[in-house]
C-alpha cells in the first residue's frame, strides 16, 4: 500500500465520522419532530393543560394551575410555541409549619404567582446542544407574592434540590410584561414590606452576546417596623446587563437607575452561580439637588435639612 492510499483511506474514514455524526444528529431532530408530531395529534389542550398541571406540581413545591395549554409546531419550526390563558401556583413549603407559626402567618402566605396569558417559544434544535433559547416571550399582569417567615423557612423556596447549582445556558430574545404588574415581598421576621408596581417591563437582546437591555418603570412603597419610607415612589431602570455561565454572573455598566427626580448611575459585577459574591460595586450621583433628596423620605423626619439649597455630586463604592 503506497502513502497515496494511505491518505485517501484516512480521508474516507473522516469524511464517513462526519457523515455519521450529521445522520446521527439528523436522526435526533427527526424523532423529536415524530414525538412532537404525535403529540400535536393526540394533545388535545384539555389533555395538555392536564399533563402540564401535573408534571409540574410533581416537580415542585407547588400547586401549579394552568388554563387551556396549547401548542403549535409546524408553522413556527424550529420553533415550539406555548400558550394559556392563565397561570396560577400556590406554594407548598408552608403547609407543615407548626400550629403556632402557622397562626401568624397572612392569609396570603401560600399564594406565590398568578397572571394571565402567557405565550413564548423554544428553539428545539438549540434544547440538542443543552441550550435553552427563548423568542417572544409575554406575560399579561403578573402578580407575586413573596414571604419569607424567617433565614430559613419562606414561600418562594419552591424548586428542589438536585445537587448541581450550574445556570445551564439560555439565550432570550425578546421578553416583555403586559397589562402591568406587582411585586410584594414581606419579610416577617425584620418586620419588612416592600410592594413595587410595574408599569412597563421588557428584556431584549443588546446587540452582544449575553447582553441585554433591562428597562422597567414603576413604583415601590416600602415599610419598616410600621413606618413607611416610600409611598408611591416613582423609579426607572434603562441600561444593558451583562450575563456569564460557568460560574453564572451579571454585571453592569454606567446602567441608568431614576429615584423620583434623581437620576443616577451604577456599575457592579455579582457573581450568582455557587456561591454569591458581589465583587464590585459604584453609584454615582450627579448634580442633585438636597431637596430633591428630601422628597424620597418621610415629611418631618430630617427639618434641618428640608430648607436647604445645594446642588452636590454623589459617588459611592
Amino acid at each position: 500500500m503506497n502513502a497515496d492510499s494511505g491518505k485517501i483511506k484516512k480521508r474516507s474514514w473522516i469524511r464517513r465520522l462526519a457523515v455519521g455524526i450529521g445522520w446521527t444528529t439528523a436522526g435526533l431532530i427527526l424523532l423529536v419532530v415524530g414525538v412532537l408530531a404525535t403529540g400535536t395529534l393526540m394533545l388535545t389542550p384539555e389533555r395538555l393543560t392536564r399533563l402540564v398541571n401535573e408534571e409540574a406540581s410533581k416537580n415542585l413545591e407547588a400547586d401549579v394551575q394552568a388554563y387551556n395549554v396549547r401548542f403549535t409546531l409546524w408553522s413556527t419550526f424550529p420553533h415550539l410555541c406555548v400558550e394559556l390563558d392563565s397561570l396560577h401556583v400556590r406554594s407548598r413549603t408552608l403547609d407543615s409549619v407548626p400550629e403556632p407559626v402557622r397562626r401568624i402567618l397572612p392569609d396570603s402566605a401560600s399564594f406565590l404567582l398568578s397572571c394571565g396569558s402567557v405565550r413564548g417559544g423554544v428553539n428545539l434544535l438549540k434544547l440538542l446542544e443543552n441550550r435553552i433559547w427563548l423568542r417572544d416571550v409575554e406575560a399579561d399582569s403578573i402578580s407575586v407574592n413573596l414571604l419569607a417567615v424567617n433565614d430559613t423557612l419562606n414561600n418562594y423556596d419552591i424548586i428542589p434540590s438536585h445537587g448541581s447549582s450550574e445556570v445551564p445556558y439560555f439565550h432570550i430574545d425578546g421578553m416583555r410584561v403586559r397589562g402591568g404588574g406587582n411585586i410584594a415581598y414581606t419579610s416577617m421576621l425584620s418586620d419588612t414590606k416592600a410592594e413595587v408596581s410595574i408599569a412597563t417591563a421588557s428584556l431584549m437582546p443588546a446587540g452582544q452576546d449575553n447582553a441585554y437591555r433591562l428597562e422597567i418603570e414603576g413604583r415601590v412603597l416600602a415599610e419598616s417596623g410600621g413606618l413607611t419610607v416610600l409611598n408611591g415612589f416613582p423609579f426607572g431602570l434603562d441600561g444593558d446587563v451583562k450575563v456569564r455561565f460557568r460560574p453564572f454572573g451579571v454585571s453592569t455598566s454606567d446602567y441608568h437607575v431614576s429615584l423620583g427626580e434623581l437620576d443616577g448611575r451604577v456599575s457592579m459585577d455579582m457573581d450568582i452561580g455557587g456561591n454569591m459574591k458581589l465583587n464590585n460595586f459604584s453609584y454615582r450621583m450627579e448634580d442633585f439637588s438636597v431637596s430633591d433628596l428630601m422628597k424620597m423620605l418621610p415629611p418631618g423626619d430630617y427639618p434641618a435639612f428640608e430648607r436647604l439649597d445645594a446642588r452636590l455630586d454623589l459617588d459611592a463604592t
